[in-house]
């Protein structure tokens, strides 16, 4: 009981230290004469290591663990209410999404059977997130509108340079960094290469994003890096491919059809 205790402490260090590090970041970064470019660059660099940090120090988790969303999911709805934009309620925001992304994603990944069903979460979410991200009527697109929304989904941190400390990375893709790492460490994949290959990810995302100065789903990269980086994510059970491979196709179908409607 006491290794599982400490094992909880070392992982809410991670949020706790994060939102600690954006507040004092905050403080002087207006007087840091850095180029956007390279305050994006810090910003995101430190919103991926938190992620990756939080993912790895997270035990594994179980549906009964899920009563531990109430704390930042109240807090998340207090922000809401108040209507907060300060970087205290930014720093708090920070904390709760990695905080709730991070359960939610080791809780799933924790109750994944077998490493070859990877494949299909990989799929799939690359699917949807590329869709959400770049179709106009998207979930993704229209939180990016939302100056609300955006500000209590996605993770925020201080920007050199400026006194901004805007939202960078979506809860999505913190979750989904929890789901893989957790669902590596259940099937005795190497940790260490899971996390270089997400850390990859995270950094071609960051590279897209400075291209092409758009919105860029992160998803497709995370998955595609854990399948590069684990064979066993390649394969899964022959009983099992079928119906992944049906229900994947209904999902293009689908994200077809969406896409005409427009």
């Amino acid at each position: 009981m006491s290794d599982r205790r400490s094992e909880t402490w070392r992982w809410l260090a991670v949020p706790a230290g994060g939102a600690a590090a954006s507040v004092a970041l905050h403080a002087v970064a207006p007087s840091v004469p850095a180029p956007p470019l390279l305050g994006y660059v810090v910003a995101f660099a430190a919103i991926s290591g938190l992620t990756l940090a939080g993912a790895q120090t997270c035990p594994a988790r179980t549906t009964r663990d899920l009563r531990w969303l109430v704390g930042p999911l109240g807090c998340l709805a207090l922000i809401a209410w108040s209507g907060g934009r300060d970087v205290w309620h930014a720093a708090a925001v920070l904390a709760c999404l990695l905080m709730a992304g991070g359960l939610v994603g080791s809780v799933v990944g924790t109750s994944i059977e077998h490493a070859g069903h990877l494949l299909f979460v990989a799929i799939v979410s690359s699917l949807a997130d590329a869709a959400s991200v770049l179709h106009p009527s998207g979930p993704s697109a229209a939180i990016v509108e939302s100056e609300q929304a955006l500000s209590l989904l996605a993770l925020p941190f201080a920007f050199l340079g400026t006194a901004e400390t805007p939202p960078l990375l979506g809860v999505g893709d913190v979750v989904f960094v929890a789901l893989y790492a957790a669902a590596g460490r259940r099937h005795g994949l190497p940790v260490w290469r899971t996390m270089l290959a997400l850390a990859a990810a995270f950094a071609l995302t960051m590279a897209t994003v400075m291209v092409f100065e758009l919105p860029v789903p992160a998803l497709p990269f995370l998955g595609f890096a854990m399948l590069s980086a684990h064979p066993e994510a390649r394969r899964p059970p022959a009983a099992d491919l079928r119906r992944g491979m049906l229900v994947i196709g209904a999902l293009v179908l689908a994200l077809v059809g969406l896409w005409l409607s427009r």
